[in-house]
């Protein structure tokens, strides 16, 4: 496609990356405001796999106030002097026809125009020969959200808008090639047109236009995600599960939580380990240390289930449902969470249980090593016509690992590790070439297969808290260690970690003693951290070594996998880890707690 002066060769579906050099970006926090930062944002999008970046100089975040075509060109100027035109495709976001000229003049090749364009804009494009993208926006980012009630039908509404412009641009003699329509999502529409815009999207598809889709870093995802207890426990929420292993479930057992869970656990018998294109392989099987099943694969709408059956239970933890944590403060005596409804909560001890992007975290100040794993984990439910009789099968392949998990009935939890390029271009497909592609994938060993279940999407990142506390804050979970699935080993450390805590402190609190001390922390980082490493060091080392399309590293592989299947100590080593052998079963019901 030829764009301005420059010639470019764009494979579909095309990526898209967003560089927001400003120091209120609602998608990045003001991360590449600086020229360096943007830069080096810009080419890391790149490496990934971005066709086109987006430079936008002001924010369009909701109530959001304009900025000056002044301000916003003298915010561009540093960035589009250091980036190559002939490399890339460049779009600049903005709707002032002074900044859109100044961009065209200096070498941009897209025009992103939140409001759908001016026709000065295309008088411009047609001058310049360059791309256009034409969003619907109802109002100024002001107060574009005070206009979510003025549609009859949100999709209705936007394609008659998009038929008109249509018109407009066939006078103009714009090529139809070189112009994409955006729906504009998260722009003012609440939740539910959102969602109905995603459901119909199709209907923004005119012949021979693209389409452009913007639904990433929209605050309206996070209103589904972070959904209520209802929600959460509902028969139809999702499609992820997760691994326990045998000695977790036993910890489960002593709790009185696996009661409500067991009729929904499938056994796993078995574990088969191979590399995709090798017939070398691990084979792993409960039989060979005992009569115990290696583990279990449960849907997490059971554990939920199970865990808020508990909470109701206990008449010690009060539930605040819907609550966020604005900050939190230490002191001598006391630790207090600040929430978003202005409760304030007060205890001896601060327990951080709060993901990955734990915000306890980032309060306490704690820092912690990252790394990119540049994967993207695709997580569903499939349905097969053969039966697994149990077995898990973990596949190695160069883009990432590929497992397939059994769970009740001829159905099995799929995570499925793509590159992040290759990921977003198969979750753009229709459920038919999907599954067509998921069979590929897949093979026929368990007959034909299909998604049953919505299609979960987690970029892979490597995080670990430096340490694990502070006077009065405890991190566990995800909040303190998050690494790589293909171990599936992410819940059950979890599990650990809280035993091990719950134990430190029902020590101290039988004695009368203050739980939230450095001294007790201390001691609960240095029980679960080497634990906790030699999980993060392994996955990191083993996604890197399959990863990896040197030969010799090839033949490293497919000869290990044969060495270690035929040490029954060394199979026995991985089968001991995996099944998580227990030191001591604690029951955690009994503690006082403020959730």
């Amino acid at each position: 496609m030829k764009l301005g002066k420059n010639n470019f060769k764009l494979y579909s579906p095309i990526v898209m990356g967003i560089c927001n050099v400003t120091p209120d970006s609602f998608s990045d926090g003001g991360k590449s405001f600086k020229q360096k930062d943007a830069l080096k944002n810009i080419k890391n999008m790149l490496k990934e796999g971005a066709q086109i970046i987006d430079i936008g100089a002001e924010s369009a975040r909701p109530g959001s106030d304009p900025l000056s075509y002044k301000e916003e060109i003298k915010r561009l100027d540093p960035i589009l002097k250091k980036l190559p035109k002939n490399k890339f495709v460049i779009s600049i976001d903005s709707y002032k026809i002074e900044t859109q000229e100044y961009a065209l003049n200096n070498g941009v090749h897209i025009i992103n125009d939140i409001f759908g364009g001016s026709q000065d804009l295309f008088d411009l494009t047609k001058k310049f020969k360059t791309g256009l993208v034409l969003m619907h926006t109802p109002a100024p980012p002001k107060n574009m959200q005070s206009m979510v009630n003025s549609y009859d039908n949100v999709v209705k509404d936007i394609k008659k808008i998009f038929k008109k412009t249509i018109i407009k641009l066939e006078k103009f003699k714009i090529p139809p090639s070189k112009v994409w329509f955006d729906p504009g999502i998260g722009f003012g529409k609440n939740l539910k047109q959102n969602i109905q815009i995603m459901k119909q999207i199709n209907q923004f598809k005119f012949k021979n236009y693209g389409l452009l889709l913007g639904s990433s870093r929209k605050s309206w995802i996070d209103k589904i995600d972070k959904s209520n207890s209802s929600d959460l426990v509902s028969n139809d929420f999702d499609g992820r599960a997760s691994a326990i292993s045998y000695g977790n479930k036993e910890i489960l057992e002593e709790n009185n939580i696996w009661e409500s869970i067991d009729r929904y656990a499938q056994p796993i018998l078995e574990i088969r380990v191979s590399e995709e294109g090798s017939n070398s392989f691990l084979h792993f099987n409960h039989s060979d240390t005992g009569t115990n099943p290696l583990g279990y694969m449960v849907e997490n709408r059971y554990l939920r289930r199970a865990f808020f059956e508990k909470i109701k239970c206990k008449k010690n933890i009060k539930l605040l449902d819907g609550r966020k944590i604005k900050n939190i403060s230490t002191n001598a005596g006391k630790g207090s969470c600040f929430l978003n409804s202005s409760e304030v909560i007060e205890s001896d001890l601060i327990v951080a249980a709060d993901g990955p992007n734990s915000k306890v975290r980032e309060e306490s100040s704690i820092s912690r090593v990252e790394k990119d794993y540049l994967q993207t984990a695709i997580v569903t439910t499939v349905k097969h016509e053969k039966p697994h009789n149990g077995i898990a099968h973990e596949r190695f392949r160069v883009p990432g690992p590929f497992a397939i998990l059994p769970l009740q009935g001829n159905r099995s939890s799929l995570v499925w590790v793509e590159t992040n390029l290759q990921a977003e271009n198969l979750l753009l497909l229709d459920s038919a070439n999907l599954n067509k592609e998921l069979r590929k994938r897949f093979g026929d060993f368990l007959g034909d297969v299909e998604t049953v279940s919505p299609i979960w999407k987690y970029k892979l990142m490597l995080s670990h808290a430096n340490q694990y506390y502070l006077h009065r804050i405890v991190l566990i979970g995800d909040a303190a260690h998050a690494t790589h699935p293909l171990a599936g080993q992410n819940f059950n450390q979890s599990i650990q970690d809280i035993t091990s805590l719950v134990c430190m402190l029902k020590k101290k609190s039988i004695l009368g003693l203050d739980i939230g001390t450095i001294e007790t922390l201390r001691k609960f980082d240095k029980v679960r951290r080497p634990s906790n490493e030699r999980l993060i060091g392994m996955t990191t080392f083993l996604n890197s070594f399959f990863s990896s399309s040197d030969p010799v590293r090839k033949f490293s592989r497919r000869f290990g996998l044969s060495l270690v299947q035929k040490m029954p100590s060394a199979k026995n080593f991985f089968m001991n880890y995996a099944g998580g052998k227990k030191k001591v079963i604690t029951n955690f019901s009994d503690i006082d707690t403020y959730n």
